[in-house]
């Protein structure tokens, strides 16, 4: 019994030898490959490839260095994995590395889909730098401001409408489907968040304040602002500083209500200003002076008719020359109510001048200079 099982020893002592691993050709290469499996696991456990205390100094040199980021530093291992299988094919093509093959194929596959991932994210970055990605929302001359022509309010607002409606689109269209790269606008949206926080304040404060286009202008920048922060929330629901504006934006528009009613109270408040608009009262009365603001007004021929003369000076100012002291004119300054062929009155502050003669001041006086102190007036109240 005892010789049956040393002979049975002996068989299998001798099936091992004979096996391809024994081959004295190929241990050097399988041994190497096994080292690299060791290190592949240390990397993937978290810890960086052993670089020293290797015997063989030939691996040593190969391990990748720890700058490299964990998928490179694997696919370098791997690779190296394989040389030492391919040394092996050569020297034994019947030697069966199917396994070995098997173990290193994952490093490979994920390097290749490393390689996709970034490629794909600079086509993102790139196809987002177009208008019809995120630039076209928050960086290019195509977002969500209210522009006037000058000419017709109403068509402006409907350019505006329009405008607001393909901001939109771009959008739906970039969260459907383009969500990939957006990052690529998000230092420039963070970068007017403060200049977005004061437009806001300011444009309700305008549309609460002021009156007719100035109105409308206010508000639908008010609708601007809250397209292109809505954009930027739905792009970048995690920053906090953009859900802030969005909201800011937002309770502008529901504190105000619609732009119907904001146009009410704006016709309210311009009537009960006007109401309470008088003109200056005069500080002198003298029916020959205002007899020469008249005349100095009418020369200008405007083509309005002057309803009531205010003088705001008591006494002639004298204008001398800056450098030399010589007298140049003297001035005096008026409100003057007129009306306009509209039916519309104005009220101006006019000053006139009598150029100085050398010895005196000329007899004709003339326009020096005039302001605007209410462009709409209501006649009743010159007095």
């Amino acid at each position: 019994m005892k010789l049956f099982f040393l002979l049975q020893m002996t068989l299998v002592a001798v099936t091992i030898v004979a096996q391809p691993s024994d081959n004295t050709k190929l241990k050097p290469f399988i041994d190497k490959f096994w080292l690299y499996m060791d290190e592949i696991k240390k990397v993937e456990a978290g810890g960086n490839a052993t670089n020293t205390g290797h015997k063989n100094s030939e691996i040593k040199n190969e391990i990748p260095n720890e700058g490299n980021d964990n998928i490179s530093k694997l696919k370098t291992l791997a690779d190296n994995a394989k040389k030492q299988i391919d040394h092996i094919k050569r020297r034994d093509p019947n030697y069966d590395v199917s396994k070995m093959e098997a173990l290193i194929q994952p490093y490979f596959e994920a390097q290749v889909a490393a390689v996709s991932a970034h490629n794909a994210r600079i086509s993102a970055s790139v196809w987002h730098d177009s208008d019809e990605g995120c630039y076209g929302l928050f960086k290019a001359n195509t977002t969500t401001e209210f522009r006037t022509s000058g000419g017709d309010i109403n068509e402006d607002v409907k350019k505006h409408n329009a405008l607001l409606e393909a901001y939109s689109k771009r959008l739906d269209n970039i969260l459907k489907n383009h969500m990939p790269g957006v990052e690529a606008c998000e230092t420039k949206v963070l970068s007017v968040v403060e200049d977005s926080r004061n437009g806001i304040a300011k444009q309700k404060k305008d549309a609460e304040t002021k009156d007719g286009n100035d109105v409308i202008i206010a508000y639908r920048e008010l609708l601007g602002y809250e397209a292109f922060w809505n954009a930027a929330h739905k792009l970048y629901p995690t920053i906090r500083e953009v859900a802030e504006v969005h909201k800011l934006s937002l309770d502008a528009l529901t504190y105000l209500g619609s732009m119907d009613a904001v146009l009410a109270k704006a016709v309210a408040r311009k009537k009960e200003n006007l109401k309470n608009t008088f003109m200056p009262k005069p500080l002198v009365v003298n029916a020959a002076l205002e007899a020469e603001f008249k005349e100095a007004f009418l020369a200008e021929g405007w083509d309005e008719t002057i309803i009531k003369i205010n003088i705001l000076s008591r006494e002639w100012t004298t204008v001398k020359n800056s450098l030399t002291g010589a007298i140049i004119c003297r001035t005096q300054t008026a409100a003057i109510v007129t009306k306009q062929k509209n039916g519309n009155c104005i009220m101006y502050d006019y000053t006139i001048k009598q150029q100085h003669t050398g010895s005196g001041y000329s007899n004709l006086s003339k326009r020096s200079s005039h302001g605007v102190l209410a462009a709409e007036f209501l006649c009743e109240n010159a007095k």
